[in-house]
């Protein structure tokens, strides 16, 4: 904490190669985007739409991070947020030689959103969840007896599998609890 750091981009989509200078505010900084947990760099260097993806260099022109996000806000000023370089390195390894990241475990639904539980929207065609008898309109409860309430518990416990791990699900029903047993699936895009 404490190092001097910049950050460079397109902020707003406009002003390429633009730099900007501040201070690392925190490492391992635990921040919650759209309901999921990650792992980030908090910076006060000015951050706008449009610099996500650029670097966060030290002063010896390193990249530490690739700047991420930003708290937005009547009240907010300085907190841009990057992923660390440690993590962003393995993914583009990926992303160059397979054009997608292997390795991640989906269940394949979709959740909806604002109900304060965890509620099929959509079920994919041959997917994990389509196998284990998972329906629209099912609550899930429980995995592997980890009570979920949010989308971002069940992102959590997926972040934290592999493909062919085995999960039990305490499934709502209606008016009924049923057990749902799923083999996760590999992530592939479509048309890979």
């Amino acid at each position: 904490m404490g190092e001097q750091v910049a950050a460079i981009g397109n902020p707003l989509g406009e002003l390429a190669n633009s730099m900007t200078v501040g201070y690392i505010s925190a490492i391992n900084r635990d921040i919650n985007i759209d309901g999921t947990s990650h792992n980030k760099i908090q910076t006060d260097a000015a951050v706008n739409r449009g610099n996500s993806g650029g670097p966060l260099l030290n002063l010896y022109g390193e990249v530490i991070g690739v700047v991420s996000a930003k708290s937005t806000g009547m009240d907010v000023e300085g907190l841009g947020f990057a992923i660390p370089s440690s993590h962003a390195e393995g993914i583009v390894r990926q992303l160059v030689d397979y054009g997608f990241i292997r390795g991640r475990a989906v269940l394949g639904v979709t959740i909806q959103y604002g109900n304060g539980m965890v509620q099929v929207a959509s079920v994919g065609t041959n997917s994990a969840a389509e196998q284990a008898g998972l329906r629209v309109g099912d609550i899930i409860l429980s995995i592997d007896s980890t009570q979920l309430s949010t989308f971002a518990d069940l992102r959590a416990l997926l972040d934290k599998a592999s493909p062919s791990d085995i999960m039990e699900m305490r499934v709502l029903r209606g008016n009924e609890e049923i057990t749902l047993t799923a083999v996760l699936d590999e992530y592939r895009p479509t048309g890979l």
